[in-house]
């Protein structure tokens, strides 16, 4: 067993994916795909929240009564940085629309009422472990441009999420 590292990360982007229950994650992104890297990837599976309740009196162990109301999972989020190759590979997929400028240039446009979906596969494999996870039917919720890049590159934060009952993971090769 190896550790794992950044350079291990791979991202692939599907319009949409179906995951049978019988097959592995990183099977179900055939061909199609847009493969991407990035220079960061963070992964947020959602929290599973609860309030807590008080009640008067003691319980039998000698604390106050109290009580847990449980809030359904909260959404998995995927936050990653690229470079403008990899964000010109993934713009079609994740942008609402697409106008053609004079055949010269492409405008991109987010926040029409028809918001893209789009499946990512995390996949993590250094040839001796592999690990992946899915974030299906996931939205872009914040993109950002920064141009604080270390080596100067203009960097683009991009951070989607899904429902947690869209979310696989992880999933270890045995």
């Amino acid at each position: 067993m190896a550790n794992l590292h950044a350079r291990d990360v791979e991202l692939k982007l599907a319009s949409s994916v179906t995951i049978p229950t019988g097959a592995a994650l990183d099977t179900v992104f055939g061909s199609g795909v847009t493969i991407v890297t990035a220079k960061s990837v963070e992964l947020d599976e959602g929290e599973h929240q609860f309030e807590q309740q008080n009640y008067h009196g003691e319980g039998a162990d000698g604390f106050q009564n109290q009580g847990k109301v449980r809030s359904p999972k909260g959404p998995a989020t995927l936050s990653i940085t690229v470079d403008s190759d990899n964000l010109r590979a993934m713009q079609a997929l994740l942008y609402d629309s697409s106008t053609a400028i004079g055949g010269s240039h492409t405008r991109f446009r987010d926040g029409n009422a028809a918001r893209k979906t789009v499946a990512v596969l995390v996949n993590m494999d250094n040839g001796e472990d592999e690990c992946s996870y899915v974030l299906d039917k996931a939205e872009m919720v914040a993109p950002a441009t920064r141009t604080t890049g270390e080596d100067g590159v203009v960097e683009y934060d991009l951070e989607l999420k899904s429902l947690a009952r869209d979310f696989y993971g992880p999933e270890w090769k045995n």
